[in-house]
């Protein structure tokens, strides 16, 4: 009997299910306009292909103006950012920017697909300008390396793009050129 007992306990426990808790990540959508502000919008879906944040057609302005949403998101999960222009003719010299909090950037562009739109104006129809699927805490690829000219310290992968100084760079306050040689700003 304190057998059977001691079995169905330890049954019990075995098949409990435990939830974990992810915590959010917070990331910010930056967002600069060019000429024709108020075409722009963008959408953000989440893997499911729910809509999880968005700025309307309309929403912005002025030209240069610059504005930044903040959202949590789930860690591992797989979120569409599409940047949509009412008149299909791209954002005008705008651009954006998807970054983690400390400024580690995880997409940026100037959404211009080179298709003409609709040009009918009136935020009805949306042309999709860019498109771009990213994990918040997803990789970010880069340079590596401290001791290099163009390390990225918001890297996690090295992509190979290092560019260190030659082993037998003897130039005083050199500034260091992608075709080699020395500049010293003489």
């Amino acid at each position: 009997m304190f057998f059977a007992q001691r079995f169905w306990i330890w049954s019990l426990l075995c098949s409990l299910t435990v939830a974990t808790v992810t915590a959010q990540t917070t990331v910010v959508v930056n967002v600069t306009t060019g000429s024709f502000a108020n075409e722009v919008a963008w959408e953000l879906y989440d893997g499911s292909g729910a809509l999880v944040a968005f700025r309307n057609c309309g929403d912005y302005f002025d030209t240069g103006s610059s504005s930044s949403d903040t959202l949590s998101l789930n860690p591992g999960e797989f979120y569409t950012f599409q940047a949509l222009d009412d008149w299909g003719d791209g954002w005008n010299g705008g651009i954006y920017s998807i970054e983690r909090i400390g400024g580690c950037v995880i997409a940026s562009g100037a959404p211009d697909d080179g298709v003409p739109g609709d040009g009918a104006g009136s935020c009805l129809v949306l042309s999709i300008e860019e498109e771009v699927i990213f994990d918040p805490l997803g990789t970010i690829s880069g340079c590596t390396d401290p001791a290099s000219a163009n390390f990225n310290p918001c890297a996690t992968i090295d992509d190979g793009s290092c560019i260190s100084p030659a082993g037998n760079d003897d130039c005083t306050d050199a500034i260091l050129i992608d075709i080699g040689g020395c500049y010293n700003g003489l």
